[in-house]
């Protein structure tokens, strides 16, 4: 369990980003999901969920998060429960992959803000698998922030709830 000196720093946290979950819309687009199947790739369209154009995140649909965290799993022989994936985001063909494992895809429409320190065409990026929804963010934004506070706080709610359930 936190201290509370690590539960008042959370608490804080998460309060100055209330604000951005306030004023946080996103809006309906098409994307597409591109697979490879016998060695053929295979797009198909899918509903996500986009920010404002100054915004660096998407959100998916979880059987998308899950099928990028099974191709990852099985390329990289990685087993640990992965709830938080390091990818990368394509600025010119718009589109986010896993580092080593180039497929699957998600492709985009519009290309996302370059966030301080981005070099040439990618930006580092990571996909959120856990919550209703799962959600890419490019590394250092405030949209990454956000996700990173939002499902931890989710975890010490779980915890706590698990903690209380067996008092």
């Amino acid at each position: 369990m936190r201290s509370h000196a690590s539960s008042h720093a959370l608490r804080h946290a998460f309060q100055r980003r209330l604000t951005t979950l306030q004023k946080r819309s996103f809006y309906a687009a098409k994307a597409q999901f591109i697979t490879i199947d016998k060695g053929v790739k295979t797009p198909s369209e899918t509903e996500i969920g986009i920010g404002d154009p100054e915004q660096a995140f998407i959100y998916i649909e979880p059987r998308l998060g899950d099928a990028i965290r099974s191709a990852v799993a099985q390329q990289t022989g990685i087993t640990q429960d992965l709830k938080m994936i390091p990818t990368v985001f394509h600025h010119t063909s718009r589109h986010f992959s896993h580092g080593i494992v180039p497929y699957p895809q998600v492709k985009i429409s519009q290309d996302l803000p370059r966030q301080p320190g981005t070099k040439d065409d990618t930006s580092p990026a990571t996909l959120w698998t856990s919550l209703k929804w799962h959600a890419l963010t490019l590394d250092g934004s405030e949209e990454d922030e956000f996700e990173g506070l939002s499902r931890q706080s989710g975890e010490d709610w779980k915890e706590l709830l698990e903690m209380l359930s067996r008092t």
